[in-house]
């Protein structure tokens, strides 16, 4: 009896020692992010915030710092259907559009589409910008502060790579307000996240490691939270979607918590588009207001054979 102990007892220790495994690993870390942007907001000018909210940027300072919740992303990449672009829940399918990313967001739905997948990578890494932004002050001049800035977002927030590596072209593009003006970022961002999606799915299907996904991941926990009813946002009114969840950074779901989440699931709690979308938000995102119409019928499933 005492050996039977002992070995329970040394199993718990072993079980505790043991290393956290991620399904899934991002690169894209809210928290962080959030903490640069904090100290960047205190030596910015006026003239520099104005430029960021010109080219649709500025709400991104204030994005909630969110835990990454990989056991919640993993569930949700198990749904998602590459065929459908969209995520199958409790029979239903749950389409993630770029409508939607304008509205989560604030980013116009206009301008010209770019892959950024097909884009040589070189030039400066996410990490060294990371250093450029800590070294900001209120001597640097306008046009720094912005290309650095500008820099930074796309780079650590919008596509981070497992590499580190940046697209050549978007570190051009941060030189110009002009050109980055000049792209629809709701589109891309989705185009990006669909091709990371379609990905992760094919590993899955083949069985294989899903190792680091890329891109902005984060999106996916305010699209669930938007989508699924069983989290309260602190501040429902504020626009883009994402800053009515600020106050819920501590949201987290463990590996067994997030899979029972998601499999017991009930038909009330899932909102099969965005809620409550009004015609003035639609518009100020030039989103389709159409698109967020009554929810489809549920998937029709296949009589067994």
């Amino acid at each position: 009896m005492r050996f039977a102990f002992t070995e329970i007892k040394f199993c718990s220790i072993l079980l505790q020692m043991a290393p956290y495994y991620r399904p899934v690993t991002s690169r894209c870390y809210v928290s962080n992010f959030r903490a640069i942007c904090d100290s960047f907001s205190e030596v910015i000018s006026a003239e520099v915030q104005n430029s960021l909210r010109t080219v649709n940027i500025h709400q991104f300072m204030f994005f909630p710092a969110f835990q990454q919740n990989m056991p919640l992303m993993y569930e949700l990449l198990k749904c998602w259907d590459s065929t459908e672009e969209g995520f199958k829940i409790k029979n239903h399918l749950l389409k993630f559009t770029t409508d939607e990313v304008a509205i989560l967001t604030g980013l116009p739905n206009i301008r010209a589409e770019i892959i950024w997948h097909n884009e040589p990578l070189g030039g400066v890494l996410s990490t060294e910008l990371k250093s450029e932004m800590a070294q900001l002050s209120r001597s640097t001049d306008d046009a720094t502060m912005l290309k650095t800035f500008i820099s930074f977002i796309v780079s650590n927030l919008f596509f981070p790579l497992n590499s580190h590596k940046i697209p050549r072209r978007l570190v051009s593009i941060a030189s110009s307000l002009e050109e980055f003006s000049s792209i629809n970022w709701a589109w891309t961002l989705r185009e990006f996240l669909v091709n990371e999606f379609n990905r992760m799915a094919t590993k899955l299907a083949t069985e294989k490691p899903l190792g680091y996904i890329n891109g902005f991941l984060p999106l996916l926990l305010v699209w669930f939270l938007e989508h699924i009813n069983v989290n309260t946002p602190t501040n429902p009114d504020s626009r883009p979607r994402f800053l009515s969840w600020e106050g819920n950074t501590n949201i987290f779901y463990s590996s067994e918590k997030a899979a029972h989440l998601v499999a017991t699931l009930k038909e009330k709690q899932i909102l099969y588009v965005l809620d409550s979308v009004s015609t003035e938000e639609a518009d100020l995102v030039h989103a389709d207001l159409t698109s967020f119409q009554p929810p489809p019928s549920p998937l029709k499933q296949k009589s067994p054979e």
